[in-house]
C-alpha cells in the first residue's frame, strides 16, 4: 500500500467515525432518518379538486442539507416523515425510561382535551435533549404531538388548514438560553421529564414541568441562539 492510499484510508475511517458519532446524537432528523441541523416544513391545506385533490396530509419540506423546498414523498402522519423521524427519538427514550435525557411537550390545545388554555402562552412545541445536545421543535398544529405513551401520530383536526413547523438542533450549552425563553412563553406543558441532572441548567423548565412557582416573567426576551452546526437564530 502506498503512502497516499494509507492516508486515504485513515481519512475515510476518521470521516466515518465522525459521521457515526453525529448520527448517534439527538438531533432533528430528515426523512431518510439522517441528522440535520434544522428543517422546515409547510403542511398543505386540504382541498378537493378533481385535477389535484389534497388530503390535508401532504407537506413541503426543506432542511439544512437540501436548502430548497420540495414536496415530501411521505405524508405528515407517517413515522417516516421528518416530524415522525424526529419525535420517535423522544418516544423511544420515554419507553426505555432513559434518565439521561430530558423532554418537554407543550401546546395551548392539548390532545384529547376539550379545554383550551387561556392562561398560558399561545404556543406549541417540544424539546428533547441530553447533556450533549438536543432539538427544539416549534409548530402551529393543535392537539399535537401525541403523548409519548401513544407513539407518533397526527390529529385529523390538523388536516383542513395549512400548518408550519421548524426543528433546530442545538448543543447542550444553548438550552440555558432556551430555558429563559420558555419562561417568557409560559407554555402549557402536558408531558415532560426533567431528571435531576438537568435542574441546575434548566431551572425554569423544571418549574414549568412540575407546576411550581415561577420567578418574575419578563415582558419580552430576545434570544440569540446558535445551532449545532453554527447557524444563528433570533427568537
Amino acid at each position: 500500500m502506498t503512502a497516499g492510499s494509507l492516508w486515504s484510508c485513515v481519512f475515510l475511517l476518521l470521516f466515518s467515525s465522525i459521521r457515526s458519532l453525529w448520527a448517534a446524537e439527538i438531533s432533528c432528523k430528515s426523512e431518510d432518518g439522517d441528522p440535520v441541523d434544522w428543517f422546515l416544513l409547510y403542511k398543505l391545506p386540504k382541498y378537493i379538486r378533481k385535477e389535484s385533490p389534497r388530503t390535508g396530509l401532504e407537506y413541503m419540506y426543506m432542511d439544512s442539507l437540501t436548502q430548497a423546498w420540495q414536496l415530501s414523498k411521505f405524508l405528515i402522519n407517517m413515522t417516516q416523515s421528518a416530524l415522525g423521524q424526529t419525535l420517535n427519538q423522544l418516544y423511544e427514550a420515554y419507553i426505555s425510561k432513559n434518565d439521561s435525557t430530558a423532554y418537554v411537550i407543550y401546546n395551548d390545545d392539548v390532545p384529547h382535551s376539550k379545554h383550551y388554555s387561556w392562561k398560558q402562552g399561545h404556543t406549541k412545541g417540544f424539546l428533547f435533549l441530553d447533556k450533549s445536545q438536543g432539538f427544539w421543535g416549534i409548530h402551529s398544529i393543535p392537539l399535537f404531538p401525541p403523548f409519548p405513551e401513544e407513539g407518533y401520530g397526527y390529529p385529523p383536526t390538523g388536516k383542513q388548514n395549512a400548518q408550519m413547523a421548524i426543528c433546530i438542533t442545538f448543543r447542550y450549552n444553548q438550552f440555558a438560553e432556551i430555558d429563559k425563553q420558555l419562561l417568557c412563553y409560559n407554555p402549557n406543558i402536558y408531558s415532560c421529564s426533567i431528571p435531576d441532572i438537568f435542574h441546575p441548567d434548566l431551572p425554569n423548565v423544571q418549574k414549568l414541568c412540575v407546576g411550581s412557582a415561577l420567578p418574575l416573567i419578563p415582558w419580552h426576551h430576545l434570544s440569540k441562539l446558535q445551532s449545532a452546526q453554527g447557524e444563528n437564530f433570533l427568537h
